[in-house]
């Protein structure tokens, strides 16, 4: 399987939790379309990802000033191709409750989000920044 395919699995199909049914894909066996069930690999590959992302989510809001903290925890956004795995966004923020409870949200769009904020963040720079930049 090639990485752009497991990635489009992952992204339209991948799960943490209890499955709501099998996930089956096809692909080709000797040149042959092949139906495969992938629900267990792909639950186990979407479990993997959540010891790391907790751990550096949970990590990242202790480094905020302690003021702050709680308005962090209730404000953590998830973006990219992994913030489309279902359950994800539940069990984040059941880590979040260990700290005194938060909020997470999925962004709407995770293949545009990280350039739309670019790009409001671009609209909203004063034109002197950008003749910084300009230098």
């Amino acid at each position: 399987f090639s990485v752009h395919m497991v990635r489009e699995w992952k992204e339209a199909a991948g799960f943490v939790g209890e499955p709501t049914g099998p996930v089956e894909v096809t692909v080709p066996v000797q040149g042959k379309p092949t139906t495969i069930d992938i629900s267990a690999e792909l639950h186990r590959a979407c479990e993997s990802l959540l010891p790391p992302i907790t751990e550096t989510m949970l990590d990242l809001i202790s480094r905020v000033e302690p003021e702050y903290q709680a308005r962090v925890r209730n404000n953590v956004i998830l973006a990219g191709g992994g913030s489309q795995i279902r359950g994800l966004v539940a069990r984040l923020e059941k880590a979040l409750g260990e700290i005194g409870g938060g909020k997470v949200t999925a962004v709407e769009d995770p293949v545009y989000a990280g350039s739309n904020g670019s790009l409001a963040i671009a609209l909203d720079a004063p034109e002197s920044d950008w003749e910084k930049l300009a230098g």
